[in-house]
């Protein structure tokens, strides 16, 4: 298994909330993290897997691996994730597979199980892309238009989504963007909507500066609108 998205997932866990840090083992195959910030009790096992097996010989094989100073501390036992890294060919899976991912997953016992399955395709063009874009190009727009209109194809970035799926200690990274003065939203909308019109006679009629005329096509005006509002939506009230 590739190294470079263990170390993806090691740089997302120590920037989540938990603030993980990694704890030295021998083990080449698993990773283990315990949570930094104090506020949090919780602990992260990586895993590399050859195939998809019955979720009790997973763990009977993870406890084996697991360092002592952690199997020590008592909220160890109920706050741990065990996200499962798992090669494949084709991102295809059989009726087999599907079942027993399902129940990996939906299995509780010593640790709540993730699955994180890719290809070795997608691999290569994750690690491409994170020289490029670096930690992370979520919300790279013509990679999420690719990714929405084939969601199933194997891509860096379908990997990358499944990632902030599997992953439950990562968050997704807002994008900052300049928000639009309230007001000035406002009037587009009214404008837009053609109620600049009405507005102007709404304001004459009500600092009682209209004439009767002006009321008369008031009245007409109010009229039509709502003539116009029920025939474009004859089921509101």
């Amino acid at each position: 298994m590739s190294l470079k998205i263990r170390e993806w997932i090691q740089q997302a866990a120590a920037a989540s909330d938990c603030q993980f840090e990694k704890v030295l083992t021998e083990h080449k195959q698993s990773d283990f993290y315990l949570a930094s910030n104090p506020n949090y009790e919780r602990f992260l096992i990586v895993t590399a897997i050859d195939e998809l097996t019955d979720p009790a010989e997973i763990n009977r094989k993870t406890l084996e691996e697991i360092p002592e100073e952690l199997t020590c501390l008592p909220a160890f036992a109920k706050n741990t994730d065990l996200i499962l890294l798992l090669e494949r060919d084709s991102l295809e899976l059989s009726k087999q597979d599907e079942a027993t991912l399902y129940a990996i997953e939906e299995d509780s016992y010593s640790f709540k199980k993730y699955v994180l399955y890719y290809t070795d395709e997608e691999l290569q063009q994750f690690e491409t892309e994170i020289k490029l874009k670096g930690q992370n190009w979520l919300h790279d727009r013509k990679a999420f238009e690719a990714y929405r209109k084939a969601p199933f194809q194997a891509s860096a970035y379908n990997l990358l989504i499944r990632t902030y799926i599997k992953l439950p200690f990562i968050t997704v990274p807002a994008v900052q963007a300049q928000l639009q003065d309230i007001a000035q939203l406002a009037n587009q909308q009214v404008e837009q909507a053609g109620f600049v019109e009405l507005s102007k006679k709404l304001g004459l009629y009500l600092d009682n500066s209209t004439t009767s005329d002006e009321i008369d096509d008031l009245n007409k005006l109010l009229g039509q609108l709502i003539d116009e509002r029920m025939e474009t939506e004859p089921d509101q009230d």
